[in-house]
């Protein structure tokens, strides 16, 4: 039996990598938009405005996701959630990559958004019902270095797509990536195993 609890005390750790690495994929579709700005708006003939609220509607989707995807997650579990979101921010990505219009890319973004909103409530949970207490801030805090990861290696790699491939190109990257890592962190995460109940003696 101790070498069971070991096993699921390492196991955590794995469960940590899930929630960070799908993390990151949020915020690199999330925050897509600013590095590929030059290159939709020279394409699509936009105006700063007309990104900035495509951008907008990034944040919008996220705030309308992250309610019901909280309900969800306390019916039908972490690992459903991580995965529905991240195939719903995956599709809307390979949907950018066929865009063609300002309001197209509003409603597309608006979507990713939503799918990312899931794994707010998702990854919190997750870290919550397989670390103990005295571990859980701190390794909140490590989840959360994935927001400024996404966004530093979104700035860093698009615009090099968009620059040799085009911009739809960068959309195309991250929709598979995130359909990907939905598919990775559905099969690798799992619940934590029930504690076990003690019997009183009679």
């Amino acid at each position: 039996m101790p070498e069971a609890r070991e096993t699921v005390s390492r196991y955590r750790w794995v469960i940590m990598g899930v929630l960070w690495t799908a993390f990151i994929v949020v915020y690199a579709y999330r925050l897509s938009i600013g590095p590929l700005a030059p290159f939709i708006k020279e394409d699509l003939l936009l105006t700063s405005t007309q990104i900035g609220a495509i951008i907008s509607a990034a944040s919008f989707g996220y705030m309308m996701g992250i309610f019901p995807a909280g309900w969800a997650t306390d019916r039908i579990g972490v690992r459903w959630v991580l995965a529905i979101g991240e195939l719903i921010g995956g599709i809307a990505m390979l949907a950018m990559f066929m865009s063609s219009s300002y309001t197209w890319a509003l409603i597309i973004m608006t979507i990713a958004g939503f799918g990312g909103g899931c794994l707010m409530p998702a990854t919190t949970q997750g870290v919550m019902v397989w670390f103990p207490v005295n571990e859980r801030a701190t390794v909140m805090g490590l989840k959360q270095t994935s927001v400024n990861i996404g966004g530093i290696a979104t700035a860093m790699i698009l615009p090099v797509i968009a620059l040799a491939l085009g911009w739809y190109y960068a959309f195309l990257f991250l929709g598979i990536l995130a359909i990907i890592i939905g598919t990775v962190s559905f099969l690798l995460y799992k619940e934590p195993p029930a504690p076990e109940v003690t019997i009183p003696a009679d």
